[in-house]
């Protein structure tokens, strides 16, 4: 019972992670075709008549500007400097070498637990990246250990830099007294990362328990239809990259 859970608690956060690609992708989109539109009125062009074999397509979410091939689409100094943080959410990997992939750092610092969730969370989103806990500590655990330590010995608790009850789990890479602080940050991995691999990953890919797809995909279940046919519905109507074998191991769950 308890793996099941740990399963579902972990397809929610997968499927909250990819409506809010989604979502971000429509929003860049958006914001894309808008900053066009400006320079083009800006600079006195017919955004409904101009066309060429070059020109990027701005409705597309994954294009960036500053990558097409007309130089004259490329965005100025000005612009990259006014635009927010949000408005460059497509980066997703820099200084590839090989088959390793540099990401761009972590927020370092946190006041709380949740926090540090929200903004992980995003940080996967953003950055391509599925990230898991390796192993945590209580903050029982903690405090018991810094207490046997010989600098608190003989010293009340509130002498102790203890670690407070709510910050619990507690991690000593990221926990401080006043928040929670990453200690040490590796940002390269030993293999490339893209979109396509991020949307591959079990988590990722899978339908989770509290997809809008679920009441088909029972009602599938249900009246006994083949693997193939839930396989379909799910590719038809979704951007889940589910596999023979995910609907073959769901199928006795659904």
């Amino acid at each position: 019972m308890a793996d099941q859970a740990c399963e579902e608690e972990e397809a929610r956060t997968a499927e909250a992670v990819r409506r809010a690609s989604v979502e971000a992708s429509r929003t860049r989109a958006e914001k894309s075709r808008a900053m066009k539109i400006g320079r083009e009125e800006k600079e006195g062009v017919d955004v409904s008549t101009e066309s060429g074999p070059n020109e990027a397509t701005t409705a597309d979410a994954s294009t960036d500007i500053q990558h097409s091939d007309d130089g004259d689409e490329r965005e100025d100094e000005e612009d990259s400097a006014s635009a927010s943080e949000e408005e460059k959410d497509e980066v997703v990997h820099s200084d590839t070498r090989g088959d390793e992939a540099t990401v761009p750092s972590f927020q370092t610092d946190h006041k709380t637990w949740a926090l540090f969730d929200e903004s992980l969370q995003e940080y996967m989103r953003r950055t391509k990246q599925v990230l898991v806990v390796r192993a945590t500590v209580s903050a029982k655990r903690r405090n018991q250990d810094l207490r046997k330590q010989t600098r608190y010995q003989g010293l009340p608790d509130s002498q102790i830099p203890l670690v407070p009850e709510e910050m619990n789990p507690c991690q000593r890479r990221w926990c401080e007294q006043r928040g929670i602080s990453l200690k040490r940050e590796v940002y390269r991995h030993n293999h490339p990362i893209s979109s396509d691999i991020y949307m591959s990953y079990p988590g990722i890919r899978q339908v989770s328990s509290r997809s809008p797809l679920m009441p088909g995909i029972e009602l599938l279940v249900e009246s006994d239809a083949t693997k193939s046919s839930i396989y379909d519905y799910i590719r038809r109507n979704s951007d889940h990259r589910v596999t023979m074998d995910d609907v073959r191991t769901r199928s006795p769950v659904w």
